[in-house]
């Protein structure tokens, strides 16, 4: 096949002068095409694609339909901008309290014509939007969607707690407009759990406790494999399910790390010491009202599949909890040896009674002995004393080392910061660049910590080039 420049492409597509009609079944192909190179690796953890993708999607094309006459530029191109804009739009609309996504006819419900025309008030381009059917809405969910994962766009706590909220309020909408839910059967969420656990042995669950983009399609494959009858799809079903676990794991979790609740192992549900420790955490969480007197057999499935495990497969200590758990072992050890010390004292004075019998020289005499057997105890203590400062030493020390991991992830965050302000003066060295298409090109590629890293990966030659499709919006 003959390769041609960008730039004639681009003279092609205005030389055009109207657009290419899709059939449905085309549209329907280029959105396999798209969920098939998101499993493959294609999609970064930003949401977008790496270099290249248009023509894998044009291979994949000419596989499924030989005689077609689409082509990477303009038509994939153009189709694939024209979805994501409209899929910008649905997820900004959805986010409004009162506008929800209907899975039965594939539009847009809301809850009253006043909230429709508030929301027109900010975006007059929706107009037409609420008539028309979003047939590939859920598709372009899971093509389009930004899934984290570790580095740059890995969550904090804060971002846990947002995204919660702003799952509960999409299950809210969704509400809303579907009305119903789709029911599981226990061996369809059986079979869920294991193609996740699966999934976490198999390299796609992240440090952080995510997993990497592209998994929800890996996931409906696993499950299609199994129950090959069945209608479950990655989106909605498995990310709705998914999302729902999720919640009431981080719920179970919150809840079993306030002292007097806990999990039985045995008929599978939350034990509380008394009904005032019950009482006291409702004030904090109402919404948990409900969850003391249901069983949660998944919990334990729950902590393998989103719980934050290490390499050896204990669950994962950030540098604060190993502080933490050093103080406890060496708070119990100093109390066994205290405990151990007193043991020994009371000894001491009983059989200082029992030899207390003869006359006065005699009481004399174990007076004497009773004071050495004092000093000897004060001796103890001072002995014990030195020990609890030989263990403070030794946990400053396995305290040093904690610290200097956290050094070692502060120092990666520098060498991030550094190569981004190394990015302006290798754009300099490019030749022809202009001042403006350089300050462009840097604010595009600093904005994103995978372009930092693939640009810095770069001959001085492949820069140049990749930096050109970088402006000319081909990546």
């Amino acid at each position: 096949m003959e390769i041609v420049s960008p730039s004639c492409r681009r003279s092609g597509q205005k030389d055009r002068g109207t657009r290419r009609v899709w059939s449905r079944k085309e549209e329907e192909q280029l959105l396999e095409a798209l969920r098939e190179i998101c499993s493959s690796g294609w999609k970064c953890e930003n949401g977008t694609f790496r270099a290249g993708y248009l023509q894998a999607l044009e291979n994949l094309i000419f596989r499924a339909l030989p005689g077609t006459d689409l082509r990477a530029f303009p038509h994939f191109e153009s189709k694939i901008k024209v979805w994501k804009r409209q899929y910008s739009q649905l997820v900004t609309m959805l986010r409004t309290s009162g506008i929800g996504y209907s899975e039965s006819d594939m539009m847009i419900k809301v809850e009253s014509d006043v909230i429709w025309e508030e929301y027109l008030k900010k975006d007059r381009d929706a107009k037409g939007m609420r008539d028309k059917p979003w047939p590939y809405y859920n598709q372009w969910r899971l093509i389009f969607g930004k899934e984290r994962a570790t580095g740059e766009h890995a969550e904090c706590p804060v971002d846990m707690v947002e995204e919660l909220e702003r799952e509960k309020a999409a299950d809210d909408n969704e509400n809303v407009a579907a009305g119903t839910r789709r029911a599981w059967s226990r061996k369809e969420e059986e079979q869920l759990l294991e193609a996740l656990r699966e999934m976490c042995s198999s390299g796609w669950k992240c440090d952080n406790g995510t997993f990497r983009a592209g998994y929800l399609q890996v996931l409906e494959n696993s499950i299609l494999r199994a129950l090959p009858s069945t209608d479950l799809r990655a989106v909605p079903h498995l990310e709705s399910k998914i999302k729902m676990w999720k919640r009431q794991h981080n719920r179970l979790a919150t809840m079993l790390r306030t002292g007097g609740i806990g999990y039985n192992n045995t008929d599978m549900m939350i034990k509380v010491e008394n009904d005032d420790i019950w009482e006291e955490y409702l004030k904090k969480y109402r919404d948990a009202k409900a969850m003391r007197d249901k069983p949660w057999p998944y919990y334990n499935q729950w902590c393998l599949i989103f719980g934050k495990e290490r390499a050896n497969g204990e669950h994962a200590e950030c540098p604060v909890d190993m502080v933490e758990g050093l103080e406890r072992e060496k708070a119990a050890e100093d109390n066994e040896n205290v405990a151990g010390m007193s043991v020994g004292l009371d000894d001491t004075s009983v059989s200082t009674s029992v030899t207390q019998t003869q006359n006065e020289d005699a009481e004399n005499s174990q007076g004497k002995k009773q004071k050495r057997k004092k000093a000897s105890g004060s001796d103890a203590w001072a002995a014990g004393l030195g020990e609890m400062a030989k263990a403070l030493t030794a946990f400053i020390s396995d305290s040093s080392q904690k610290l200097d991991i956290i050094a070692q992830r502060v120092g990666y965050a520098h060498d991030a910061a550094e190569a981004r302000r190394r990015v302006n003066g290798e754009l300099e060295r490019i030749e022809g660049l202009a001042r403006v298409e350089r300050l462009r090109a840097g604010s595009m590629i600093v904005g994103d910590p995978q372009k930092v890293d693939y640009f810095f990966s770069l001959s001085d030659c492949d820069k140049a080039e990749w930096v050109r499709l970088l402006l000319s919006g081909l990546l």
